[in-house]
């Protein structure tokens, strides 16, 4: 909402009409800079309507929401399909950052 809102802003200007620009000092140029323009203030004026309606439809009669949501599935989270290590391996594998832990010490 807020990209959609936000999306075509105009480039900033000073108060004298001049056009703003950004010195943007990336990581990958080493000390070398580019020139960004600099947008206009972002717009919030969405979050007000948003809340309107909240308060207008869903606050007054909650219950045809509830049962919607009950229906929305909510996939498990992301770190739910991987195994957790072991704590101590882990501080380890950390603290010797260049070392190889082997996995199968018995070859």
């Amino acid at each position: 909402m807020h990209y959609n809102e936000n999306a075509d802003r105009p480039q900033a200007t000073t108060s004298s009409g001049e056009l703003r620009y950004l010195l943007w000092f990336p990581k990958y140029k080493q000390g070398d800079f580019s020139v960004r323009p600099l947008k206009a203030t972002p717009a919030y004026d969405y979050i007000e309507t948003l809340q309107e309606q909240l308060f207008k439809h869903v606050v007054e009669n909650p219950e045809p929401y509830q049962e919607l949501l009950q229906q929305v599935y909510v996939p498990p989270p992301l770190c739910s399909q991987y195994d957790r290590p072991d704590e101590s391996e882990a501080v380890a594998r950390h603290k010797s950052r260049f070392a190889v832990i082997d996995d199968d010490e018995d070859n």
